[in-house]
């Protein structure tokens, strides 16, 4: 995920979700709203995703959590990811943004993955998880 500065209305970042087989699918975030704890974006789908990428457009929220920033999509087709990122690397001195990376518990690799939902138990619900640092 790439954060930059922006006016709501205006592209305020980008994601790339990487699946395990190293394909990706990219989201264009749009700022929707600023509260005092959180951005709202609208996020959809870019326009050269393959074809395999959900393109509907969904609510992502981002809040600050320290040096972190907790991910939490609504997006359905994609089990409704949430993960806790970190920044990496430097932000350029003239902006706030830099590039974060996350980890999902559970799995192996870096660079801002989503998680997939976790399979439902016997009676068909899925298990719901915390965020670290994340309050009820």
């Amino acid at each position: 995920m790439t954060l930059q500065r922006a006016g709501v209305g205006e592209k305020v970042g980008t994601l790339r979700h990487t699946d395990i087989f190293g394909g990706t699918c990219d989201d264009v975030l749009t700022l929707k709203q600023v509260t005092e704890k959180r951005l709202v974006t609208t996020s959809v789908g870019a326009e050269n995703n393959r074809g395999v990428c959900d393109q509907e457009a969904h609510t992502v929220l981002l809040t600050p959590v320290g040096d972190d920033l907790v991910y939490e999509s609504d997006s359905k087709p994609s089990g409704r990811p949430e993960v806790r990122l970190s920044t990496i690397g430097e932000a350029p001195a003239a902006s706030s943004s830099g590039p974060l990376s996350g980890t999902v518990p559970g799995t192996s690799r870096g660079s801002a993955q989503v998680a997939r939902p976790a399979p439902p138990d016997r009676r068909g619900r899925r298990a719901k998880g915390r965020v670290p640092g994340r309050s009820a």
